[in-house]
């Protein structure tokens, strides 16, 4: 039921902002331009416009992880994980966003697969976090560069 609701909510917002070109608030420059000081990124409507984004972004990813998983789960009969776990209005932190909300299963591959090993074989916290953090770029990297 929940799965229902939040995919209603999440088109009927979706509806919403792709009328309005993804822009509510009106802000004073162009939202799409790169041509904007500090001042115009911290006001109030253009702080509104990229919430109401992210959010899509993320209960849309909530809500199409926990599809799939479920057709998984149907199909194999095994259990899934949830990837993504409501950061956007459930974190305490930026550290519970990116740590334990956001991305479980990239976050369990770079903790597993690049901070254990690194920490473990140069004696240093520091280092491990470096080699997780090198690897997280050297992928979106490499996504962004197969995208665009």
């Amino acid at each position: 039921a929940k799965l229902v609701r939040d995919y209603f909510l999440l088109s009927i917002i979706i509806s919403f902002l792709s009328k309005r070109d993804y822009i509510v608030f009106e802000t004073e420059f162009e939202s799409h331009s790169l041509e904007h000081g500090l001042k115009d990124l911290l006001s109030w409507r253009h702080m509104a416009n990229n919430f109401l984004i992210a959010y899509c972004l993320s209960t849309g990813l909530s809500q199409s992880t926990l599809g799939v998983s479920l057709i998984y789960n149907l199909v194999y009969g095994f259990e899934t994980d949830e990837v993504v776990l409501n950061p956007m209005l459930k974190s305490s932190s930026p550290s519970d966003f990116w740590g334990r909300r956001w991305n479980n299963s990239v976050h369990k591959g770079l903790k597993n697969g690049c901070y254990k090993p690194a920490r473990s074989y140069f004696k240093s916290r520091l280092t491990g976090v470096i080699a997780a953090f090198l690897a997280s770029g050297l992928i979106h990297e490499y996504v962004n560069f197969g995208i665009f």
